[in-house]
This record gives structure tokens, sequence and C-alpha cells, in this order.
């Protein structure tokens, strides 16, 4: 992305320098909207991953509505 070679959907925080958004194509062609999901594996369950994927779902859920 960085040399020209592609457009990627990403969080406004992933933008660094040398990348930039490209307002005119999200006008032209918007996301909509779009789903994302956790998947662990089966007795992976322990207090720091819950805590953990609390924590992935309440930002992803922030960036969300400050959209």
């Amino acid at each position: 992305m960085r040399d020209g070679l592609g457009v990627a959907v990403a969080p406004a925080w992933f933008i660094s320098p040398g990348l930039r958004i490209l307002d005119d194509m999200d006008a032209r062609y918007p996301l909509g909207i779009a789903e994302m999901g956790i998947k662990r594996a089966t007795g992976a369950a322990t207090p720091i991953l819950d805590v953990f994927i609390s924590h992935i779902k309440a930002e992803l859920n922030s960036t969300a509505l400050a959209a």
C-alpha cells in the first residue's frame, strides 16, 4: 500500500505516514455495514482471554458508534 500498489479497508488509527484516506472512493463506493466475529478454540476460555475479548468488543463498538 505504501508504494501505491494496493488499497485496504482499515480503521483510521491504521493510517501512518505514507498512507492516505481515499475520500473520493468512499463517496463513490461506500462500504456499507460490515460484521466481524471473534472465534476461539473450544475450551480456550481463561479469565485473561475473556477480558481481552471484552476489550476488543468494546473498542470495536465505540469505533462503530463514532463513525
